[in-house]
């Protein structure tokens, strides 16, 4: 009785029906095979009565509600647009297809997708003429002597929550924290 609940292979299930019809009793058979006996008697059940010992059951558990377009769908929105949230592309879903998809399904297919809700890195949010100039600064400075770079200030670096609501999540993949989109 050394393993916990599972499927038995078709090589198990037909060794079972082996070791029967060489008369071995139920116990003699689930101690060699390391299952319970009531498994053997299952198994055995099933082949009198069908005539098969092969598991009806195959991927148990509940289909997916999702189709791949499905999933290419959420995937493209994410794409798209990072923050939203599972309800908002929900009924994004809902207008495109007419078919409701609870959000927490919807989080799980980006979960599978390797896109987790993550809090986005809190940086100051720059203009194109902000960066133009941090640009210029820089190459005006590229040649300074490194000892200087101790003695400077950055004043225009906050780390104080400065444009995200709190409870607003990101869905990115790994490793792209600090990119701009995110």
């Amino acid at each position: 009785m050394g393993r916990t609940s599972r499927d038995l292979t078709c090589c198990e299930r037909g060794q079972i029906v082996a070791y029967d019809k060489a008369k071995w009793t139920h116990g003699m058979i689930a101690k060699e095979l390391q299952i319970s006996k009531r498994t053997v008697q299952r198994v055995l059940k099933r082949f009198c009565k069908e005539g098969n010992w092969k598991s009806k059951k195959r991927n148990s558990g509940g289909h997916k509600v999702t189709t791949p377009e499905d999933v290419k769908f959420i995937l493209d929105v994410i794409a798209k647009s990072p923050f939203k949230t599972c309800k908002e592309i929900a009924s994004d879903l809902y207008e495109k297809t007419g078919k409701y998809i609870n959000p927490s399904t919807i989080g799980n297919r980006l979960i599978e997708n390797n896109l987790s809700a993550r809090a986005p890195a809190v940086k100051p949010l720059l203009t194109e003429k902000a960066r133009k100039q941090r640009l210029e600064w820089c190459k005006q400075y590229q040649g300074v002597d490194p000892e200087i770079w101790q003695r400077v200030l950055f004043s225009d670096e906050s780390t104080f929550l400065q444009f995200r609501p709190l409870g607003q999540y990101v869905r990115r993949p790994r490793g792209t924290r600090y990119e701009y989109r995110y």
